[in-house]
């Protein structure tokens, strides 16, 4: 997470989209709530990596990881860049992509779409760094925004259970869903930090 962080610092703190992730008086503290969610996530995917490793005829289906009450989508953000370093390649292999769910709609999502762009230019990199040779840290799990979105109306179930089922926008789909694409519909992670 610190090489995450040391890296979103170089590359995006004079940009002036950026400054309302970035400049956060919570900034620290939004991080720091993410951690053990994020460990949480790790150990699942661990967990799910022992099951294929021990039964060669499981087939197991991606993830996606639903951020309720997202704010800002700090662990949307950190989950994806972490899952592109070296330390934790299994997040690529599970995860699908990462759903943030917000009901404000004032929400400024230019971090999101940097990170989007990130994730394109990882798919589009050869392993080993940025196809200009530099070694930043890039996005490697789509993130979607669900925003002005009530956790607590019938449409929100809708949607969850749409994409349960594997008919929901982009189910299953996206740079993660290695280990469990073409296996049915994506098992939902749903994560709530306040």
């Amino acid at each position: 997470i610190r090489a995450v962080l040391e890296d979103w610092s170089h590359r995006w703190s004079v940009r002036p989209e950026w400054q309302s992730f970035l400049n956060r008086r919570s900034f620290l503290h939004e991080v720091e709530e993410t951690v053990a969610p994020i460990c949480e996530i790790i150990e699942l995917v661990e967990s799910r990596q022992i099951v294929l490793d021990t039964d060669s005829s499981a087939v197991l289906v991606p993830l996606v990881v639903v951020d309720l009450c997202c704010g800002k989508g700090f662990l949307a953000m950190l989950l994806s860049y972490v899952a592109a370093g070296p330390v934790y390649p299994l997040l690529r292999r599970h995860i699908a992509r990462v759903l943030c769910v917000e009901k404000n709609a004032d929400v400024k999502w230019d971090h999101i779409h940097a990170a989007a762009a990130d994730v394109t230019i990882a798919t589009e990199t050869p392993p080993g760094g940025a196809m200009d040779g530099t070694n930043v840290v890039l996005a490697a799990l789509p993130i979607e925004v669900w925003s002005e979105t009530n956790i607590h109306s019938d449409a929100f179930e809708t949607k969850l259970r749409l994409i349960s089922v594997g008919s929901g926008a982009g189910a299953g789909a996206g740079a993660g869903a290695g280990a469990g694409a073409g296996a049915g519909p994506p098992q939902l992670v749903l994560v709530g930090i306040h």
